[in-house]
């Protein structure tokens, strides 16, 4: 990668060595999405189920960042997004057809980075995988730990953090840790 000026993530080049791994079972969007980003220099895994992506995640190197669809037809999206969580802190970047609010809110709290919906555009796509890369890159993305003693991680709304109300959605006091 390339950086230009380090507060303004469009000037980062992404390229060669940044792995994106594609979960969904539509056939059509996998490929178009796949074909986009490897066009715009990324090396692309696909999976078209969550087994088939755990698998991957436990046998291949681990990708930069994720594209789950939360509407999986063997394992839910969000039992897969949890699972992957387990293993890994990588990125998740939410492409799904549902346009609820509260789905969107939740995966947003609990797990992902950022949440699109379907139907999508490419180049929107690929500018939010740049901008989530850009800011790993920078170190502004942060994970946040409940004080409890399970440890379970939780990512907090700007909202939350501007007000300072640094509580899980469970109600357990977090502290911010750089990760």
């Amino acid at each position: 990668y390339m950086m230009g000026n380090q507060d303004n993530w469009s000037d980062i080049k992404i390229g060669k060595g940044w792995h994106i791994l594609i979960i969904d079972d539509e056939v059509p969007v996998r490929q178009s999405l796949a074909q986009y980003l490897r066009w715009d220099g990324y090396q692309v895994s696909l999976a078209r189920s969550g087994h088939e992506a755990l698998s991957m995640l436990l046998t291949q190197t681990q990708p930069d960042l994720i594209v789950l669809d939360i509407v999986l037809s063997e394992l839910g999206g969000f039992s897969l997004a949890y699972e992957i969580r387990k293993r890994t802190d990588v990125p998740i970047m939410v492409l799904s057809s549902i346009t609820d609010v509260s789905t969107k809110v939740e995966a947003l709290v609990e797990f992902a980075q950022d949440y699109v919906t379907k139907p999508f555009h490419e180049e929107e796509v690929g500018t939010r995988i740049r901008r989530i890369l850009a800011m790993r890159l920078q170190g502004r993305t942060h994970r946040f730990h409940t004080g409890s003693r399970n440890g379970n991680c939780y990512r907090l709304s700007r909202h939350a953090l501007r007000t300072g109300a640094a509580t899980s959605p469970y109600g357990h006091r977090c502290h911010r840790s750089n990760r």
